[in-house]
This record gives C-alpha cells, sequence and structure tokens, in this order.
C-alpha cells in the first residue's frame, strides 16, 4: 500500500512498515501503522540531525524556526503537530528536532493561542504567537521566505498550498 503524505505527492511514497524515508525511523507511525506503543523512545537514525532527547545538552530554539513553526501551526490542523504524524516528522526532520519537540511546542503555541497555562512557555513562542496573530500575512510571507532560504521546500509546500 502507498501512502501520499498530506495528499500531495512531496517525494515521500511510503510503502507500509518501510521506514520513513526523510529520518528513517522504525518507531514512525505513519509508515508503521502497526506499531506498538511499547516504543517509549525514539532511537535517532544515522541521517537524523536532531539532538537525541536523551542527551543532557538541550539547544534553544532560534527565532526563525520558532517564526516558521507558528506559521506552520495557524496553518495546518492542530493534529499535524502531534508527534505520530507524518506532517510532525517532515517539520522534525527540517528544524533539526525531534518529534517530542516539535509535539511539545505545537501544545506551547496553542496554549499562548488561547491563553491558557502560558506561565510554563517562553518567552520566546509567546513573543512569535505574538507577533503572528498581530499581522498573519506579514508573518506568514516571513516564514514562506525563511523556508526558502533555508531551502527546507518541504516546509514551504506546506505553507504554500491551498
Amino acid at each position: 500500500m502507498t501512502v501520499i503524505v498530506l495528499g500531495v505527492p512531496m517525494g515521500w511514497n511510503w510503502e507500509a512498515g518501510d521506514p520513513c524515508e526523510p529520518h528513517e525511523a522504525e518507531w514512525c507511525a505513519a509508515c508503521n501503522p502497526n506499531l506498538t506503543r511499547t516504543i517509549t523512545r525514539p532511537k535517532p537514525s544515522p541521517k537524523s540531525q536532531w539532538v537525541d532527547p536523551g542527551d543532557a545538552t538541550r539547544r534553544p530554539w532560534e527565532t526563525e524556526d520558532a517564526a516558521v513553526l507558528v506559521a506552520l501551526y495557524f496553518k495546518l490542523p492542530f493534529y499535524a503537530g502531534d508527534d505520530s504524524q507524518a506532517e510532525n516528522h517532515a517539520i522534525a526532520h527540517a528544524l533539526q528536532r525531534s518529534p517530542a519537540a516539535i509535539d511539545r511546542q505545537w501544545r506551547n503555541i496553542q496554549d499562548v493561542e488561547k491563553q491558557q497555562q502560558v506561565q510554563h512557555v517562553g518567552r520566546l513562542v509567546i513573543d512569535t504567537v505574538e507577533r503572528y496573530l498581530a499581522d498573519p500575512a506579514r508573518e506568514h510571507a516571513r516564514a514562506v521566505e525563511i523556508c526558502r532560504r533555508r531551502r527546507w521546500k518541504h516546509l514551504e509546500m506546506l505553507l504554500v498550498r491551498p
């Protein structure tokens, strides 16, 4: 069975059970629909650039990464940010983050948008969401430009699709 992610051909035609092309992770629920939830922590693949969640070092979020993530949040359905979704994996791969990190920030963005539980959300996320809400068209265009400059073609496609 071939699955085309998001309904648009992005070069990611997966056969059920095959590893995902962007990250080759056997724990990906998008390409392993029969995956059991017994795996608690994803194993980084050789191609993976994100920091292993077990690593003691943490990399702070950059302003541009946050701008793109917020624009994607407002463009995509909420479920796309869940770490079991293919969209999340595409975002994580481009931003060099773990799918869990994308999932957490996605929920932080939701908290800021709905003005709830923001005491544990970082200032960068709060400021980025507020900037987006103040001028969505400008911030969306800025996110598209960041994707083009950084050659994040998959994320740009997510931002510009109807």
